[in-house]
């Protein structure tokens, strides 16, 4: 049995406008003879593939065509190895035939080489040339590989054709050169850079490595091909170690502003600007408000005719643009900063002024609980009297307890009416002071009514006052108003004690030394249970006190608390539904007074 004429075809599709892709079928012919002469019948066909004309790796699985109808020799079968197995390399087709249908056993016809059909060397518009350049889509690549859509001039093309000139190209519809992708080589590196051009052929953006050390690189160039907004990785990894990334915006001509970046939210309204400066000028940064386009924060340089320069910040309080909170770094050129916080009552701080004059603040502006050392007093009254003792002996006229924040001073005034009843012939002696001491004088700090005997007998009254300055430690500090009768006959009425605390003194104060001994322990108009009670009444008020400071300071903050969280809010969310402003010189103007004007003008 001999196979003759073998005719492997490619399977053409029926109908131009199938969807269908071409698969791995293709159609068989052969012409089986036996002794010589055609076959008429049916037969058993077995078909494999193979890597080798003889022996080698079978590709594909074996298709089996039973019951074949033969006609004087001839046969017909579509062939189906997969996709895969038809790869581009060299094949063989192996064909076992019994005949007739299912008698026997099958005789192997040997292998025959698959060629190629006219037609099927190029496919649905694949193109390789000479070159082994190939296109998709053309007939005259202009690189390794050319792409192109139906009939338009829009193309991929691939390289490379040498360093330093594109290996992949893009065209537009018209034939314009759009985007290159470019590799090159120098001494520093190998660098690789995609540009994207106009259709006039300029560079507008780049993205990619440069040669200086293959950092990252993105650039945005305006019409005159300037670098109008760069980003460079690790600018200076290559040349001196330090690894950063730098990003540059900047305008370009003349009269230009500098470099402009605007972040908008999510209206598209622009809230953050980034000003760059035009020629000699320094930039800003500057948020706005949605609704207005009023600036509400600027950090911009003092740009006052005839200063040397300096930050100025500011954020306005309100719509209208006038300034709340303003920090001037160099204040009408006297190198000197200036705090000014405006609104209903205005605070200044003036580095450049003395004195009071540095610090402005409202009436009553700093309260207890901030200070905690401000003055303070404490006083004593009794509406009656009676007589002294006598003897020598000091007697406590008033006391009263005073707690002193921090170290100072105490200035303690007593006062009384004293009444002698005098015999003409007698003296007439008695001691009136104030005291940190129940049974002591001050050396010298104490005032003497006294009646001669020369006097006639009479009755007589003065008014008597004593007053001492005390040096005091932080705590709870107890002063007397002391009487002594050496002689005579004195009553006391209405004695009162007043205390009176300062922090600092601005002057010599002299210390004062009490002068023990003289005197005893004799009975009191203030008994010690009395003042051991006024002891603790101080005590409690002065709890009371600082009880009072420490939550009017807990209300302070949490009342600051809540406006700073007001604030993170506003500059997180921000108002909704504004429209698009414009930042222009006019708002710029709108910030209101002056700076000058403002700081001058609080100071």
């Amino acid at each position: 049995m001999q196979l003759k004429h073998l005719i492997p075809v490619a399977l053409l599709l029926a109908g131009a406008a199938s969807a269908a892709s071409i698969d791995g079928t293709f159609n068989y012919q052969g012409r089986l003879t036996s002794g010589g002469a055609p076959i008429t019948g049916n037969a058993d066909v077995r078909f494999s593939l193979w890597d080798d004309a003889v022996a080698g790796v079978q590709k594909g699985p074996t298709v089996d065509v039973l019951g074949a109808s033969v006609t004087d020799g001839l046969f017909n079968a579509d062939l189906d190895f997969g996709v895969a197995a038809l790869n581009g390399q060299q094949r063989w087709l192996q064909v076992e035939v019994r005949s007739p249908a299912g008698v026997g056993s099958y005789v192997n016809l040997g292998r025959q080489s698959i060629l190629g059909a006219p037609y099927a060397i190029q496919t649905r518009g694949i193109f390789v040339d000479d070159a082994l350049n190939v296109g998709v889509g053309t007939i005259s690549p202009r690189g390794v590989f050319e792409a192109r859509h139906d009939d338009s001039q829009q193309a991929l093309i691939f390289g490379p054709t040498g360093p330093e000139t594109p290996d992949l190209q893009l065209y537009s519809h018209d034939d314009q050169l759009v985007a290159y992708h470019v590799p090159f080589y120098s001494n520093e590196g190998t660098a690789s850079q995609l540009v994207f051009t106009g259709g006039d052929g300029t560079t507008n953006a780049i993205v990619g490595t440069s040669a200086l050390g293959a950092q990252g690189f993105l650039s945005v160039l305006g019409e005159d091909s300037a670098f109008n907004f760069t980003v460079l990785g690790d600018p200076g990894g290559a040349l001196d170690g330090v690894s950063n990334t730098r990003m540059s915006v900047r305008s370009s001509g003349v009269g230009g502003v500098g470099g402009e970046v605007e972040v908008r939210n999510n209206d598209g309204i622009a809230t953050v600007s980034l000003l760059g400066g035009g020629s000699g000028a320094s930039g800003s940064i500057t948020m706005l408000d949605p609704a207005t386009g009023i600036p509400f924060f600027q950090a911009i340089e003092d740009d006052t005719p005839g200063d040397p320069g300096g930050g100025l910040l500011r954020i306005t309080r309100n719509n209208a643009g006038d300034i709340g909170f303003e920090v001037n770094g160099n204040f009408v050129g006297t190198d000197s900063t200036a705090v000014l916080i405006d609104g209903d009552n205005p605070i200044s701080f003036t580095t450049s002024a003395t004195g009071s004059g540095t610090v402005s603040l409202p009436t009553d502006a700093i309260a207890a609980y901030e200070m905690l050392d401000e003055p303070g007093v404490a006083s004593y009254a009794f509406d009656g009297g009676g007589l002294l003792a006598g003897s020598s002996t000091i007697e406590t006229l008033a006391s009263r307890t005073i707690t002193a924040p921090a170290a100072g001073y105490v200035i303690v005034i007593g006062t009384c009416s004293v009444n002698a009843s005098h015999n003409s012939g007698t003296v007439g002696l008695a001691d009136f002071g104030v005291s940190d001491s129940s049974t002591a004088f001050p050396s010298g700090e104490y005032v003497e009514a006294y009646t001669s005997a020369d006097t006639p007998t009479s009755s007589f009254t003065w008014p008597v006052t004593s007053h001492g300055v005390f040096p005091v430690s932080a705590g709870a500090h107890t002063f007397y108003f002391l009487g002594v009768e050496h002689s005579g006959n004195y009553g006391v009425y209405n004695p009162s004690l007043a205390l009176l605390y300062v922090p600092t003194a601005y002057g010599t104060v002299t210390p004062i030394a009490l002068s023990r001994g003289s005197g005893g322990d004799g009975s009191t108009p203030m008994s010690a249970a009395a003042i051991r009670a006024e002891q603790l009444e101080a005590a409690a008020f002065d709890r009371a006190r600082r009880d009072a400071d420490a939550a009017e300071y807990e209300r302070r903050l949490a009342e600051l608390e809540a406006r700073m969280r007001e604030f993170e809010s506003r500059l997180t969310n921000g108002p909704a539904g504004r429209a698009d402003p414009a930042l222009g010189d006019e708002n710029h103007a709108a910030l209101g007074h002056d700076k000058r004007d403002s700081a001058e003008g609080h100071s």
